[in-house]
């Protein structure tokens, strides 16, 4: 099941950039203080349903752009996992040929999340989230 959380997140990603998720939704549907430590619970959950194909990469990459103004304005002390997770859905934008013929998804950010969650079990993560 995935928490209420990461699904308006995974819903509202589609609006235009005002239209998306403010901190204090996020916060009232977390039911918690927006803190460090709640981005990354978020990031972690958003990087398993991206591996689980509960959320396309296009919805992971947005959402996680769009938290990134809210991870640097508490500029955390601990960078790891959301840094990580942010930089690995990063690099499945862009291509590295010039004819396009690569899959960034699948050679860079595919691996990178399995990696990552690899380092960063976050089975009672989901459960933190509301």
């Amino acid at each position: 099941m995935v928490p209420k959380t990461l699904a308006l997140l995974a819903e509202r990603y589609r609006e235009p950039p005002t239209a998306r998720i403010t901190e204090a939704e996020l916060s009232a549907s977390l039911e918690r203080n927006l803190d460090a430590t709640a981005l990354h619970d978020l990031a972690l959950a958003i990087a398993r349903a991206y591996q689980d194909n509960v959320v396309s990469y296009e919805a992971a990459d947005d959402i996680m752009n769009d938290l990134w103004s809210m991870f640097l304005d508490r500029m955390p002390e601990i960078w790891a996992p959301f840094y990580d997770i942010y930089c690995a859905f990063d690099a499945g934008e862009w291509h590295r040929r010039a004819d396009a013929t690569d899959d960034p998804v699948a050679e860079f950010t595919d691996p990178m999340i399995a990696e990552i969650l690899l380092r960063h079990p976050c089975d009672n993560t989901l459960d933190r989230l509301k």
